[in-house]
């Protein structure tokens, strides 16, 4: 994390919660700084350190070390929920659209999958719920990611008894198809798992930065734990939008942006530089029979069967 995203968020998140401003205490003396305060914070997320351990490096105290956690994760989500958890704009479409084509697959807007996170302290009368085949307590993450690594969807809470279908069949991932509001070979096989890794890639990267995700939680309250994994990818999105230039096939997002927008995912007849015009979807006044027929062209087996076919045959 770079120096100046430090501080951007250290203000942020001071703007957000009064609790990280310095303020006197009883004996008129200054207390704990905004950036000592976040540093805590930050330092249980990403190295799963215990309260009592930060006490002699920054100075704080084990219950005001908990309590700028549960602070933290709160601020973080108000503050940058709308920004760095947003459906994707325009812009991104665009985008997504154009490497989607680069890497032979049309209209792929990112890849999905699910990741556990093992609850060490689970009540005792909820491990039946959580406790999966492998006999651990975990709980659920879908995620949504592209290829530069940014999480555009994430789904948590889902009991670890379930496994992918009915963790997707949970989500919202399709609610914008539902509701009428979206943006409308051994060679296959290679191309698929190697776009299909991007969102393991995430998870990868999301573990990496936040050990108090790759281990064991040993936190009891649930609420809590979904705040923490919240937080934790708000946060990898802001380091991925602040590190995002320094990849190697990073593209400016500025050759992706267009002046009249009228269609939705048409490619220009270009083969290479192409430019995609999106617009965005509309909000219909749907019955609950459109609703669910809808519902049914999403899960529709054949229809699902057809579209693979066909996506072989452009390979």
């Amino acid at each position: 994390m770079s120096r100046s995203l430090f501080l951007r968020m250290v203000e942020g998140v001071t703007t957000t919660d009064p609790y990280f401003q310095q303020r006197p205490n009883a004996l008129g003396e200054l207390g704990a700084s905004p950036i000592q305060k976040y540093t805590v914070a930050l330092r249980m997320l990403a190295y799963e350190t215990c309260a009592d351990v930060v006490d002699v490096y920054i100075k704080i105290w084990e219950s005001t070390a908990r309590s700028c956690l549960l602070h933290f994760v709160q601020a973080i989500r108000q503050a940058y929920t709308e920004v760095y958890l947003r459906r994707q704009n325009i812009t991104d479409l665009q985008r997504l659209l154009h490497d989607g084509h680069g890497r032979g697959f049309p209209d792929m807007l990112g890849s999905i999958d699910c990741m556990h996170w093992e609850w060490k302290n689970c009540p005792k009368g909820w491990k039946g719920l959580y406790q999966g085949r492998n006999k651990h307590v975990s709980i659920i993450l879908e995620a949504v990611a592209s290829d530069d690594l940014w999480i555009w969807h994430t789904f948590f809470g889902t009991p670890g008894t379930c496994n992918d279908i009915i963790v997707l069949r949970k989500s919202l991932v399709f609610d914008d198809i539902y509701q009428g509001r979206a943006h409308e070979d051994a060679l296959f096989t290679r191309r698929q798992e190697l776009a299909w890794k991007d969102v393991e890639r995430a998870f990868a990267v999301l573990q990496a930065r936040f050990a108090i995700i790759q281990r064991a939680s040993l936190i009891w309250d649930q609420d809590l734990i979904w705040e923490i994994m919240l937080a934790c990818i708000i946060l990898h999105n802001m380091i991925v939008e602040d590190e995002r230039h320094t990849y190697r096939n990073y593209k400016d997002t500025i050759e992706f942006e267009q002046d009249n927008i009228q269609y939705v995912a048409e490619p220009s007849s270009q083969p290479r530089n192409t430019t995609y015009q999106v617009r965005a979807g509309k909000y219909n006044n749907l019955t609950l029979e459109q609703y669910m027929h809808r519902r049914e062209q999403v899960r529709d087996r054949q229809v699902h069967n057809a579209l693979q076919r066909d996506l072989v045959e452009h390979i």
